[in-house]
């Protein structure tokens, strides 16, 4: 369902809305002016344009004693987001490795459950591990809807 909440994005980054000597009215300064996530959204994405994100792609060795997030991951992890148009089955593709568990080793996996799951099981295991996840899935939401809970955010437990 099309929305001026997922229109924006592109007015944005595309500098459509940047003001001419000729406007009477500064669109980008009105809609900042309306909504804090406006805001946030037309003051970041053009600075996220030029961001050099190929850092994302660097192994990192200390991942497993990480205590918080590291702004600058997210930072670029932004940017490679604006440049895929917000397509993150693009932004994973890109980043493939740690993010598609591209180290397993399927083969060994299914050599260790061939014992223990069902050739039915097997299969939709193999699928998940070579393929992805789920098989079929079909889900259509209301704009209103989505709205609401991305506005609600993360359950207070998730830190």
């Amino acid at each position: 369902e099309a929305t001026f909440n997922n229109v924006l994005f592109v007015l944005v980054k595309k500098g459509w809305l940047v003001p001419h000597k000729e406007d009477k009215i500064d669109a980008l300064q009105t809609l900042s002016d309306m909504n804090p996530e406006y805001e946030a959204l037309i003051e970041n994405v053009p600075k996220l344009i030029d961001v050099d994100f190929s850092a994302l792609l660097d192994e990192r060795l200390d991942y497993a004693e990480q205590t918080e997030i590291q702004n600058d991951r997210v930072w670029l992890m932004a940017a490679c987001a604006v440049y895929y148009d917000l397509d993150f089955g693009l932004v994973l593709r890109f980043l493939s490795g740690e993010y598609t568990a591209a180290w397993r080793d399927v083969d060994a996996i299914m050599a260790a459950i061939d014992e223990h799951v069902s050739e039915s099981d097997q299969a939709h295991i193999w699928r998940i591990l070579t393929r992805g996840c789920p098989a079929n899935l079909v889900w259509e939401e209301e704009a209103r809807n989505k709205e609401t809970f991305l506005r609600r955010g993360n359950n207070p437990s998730i830190k």
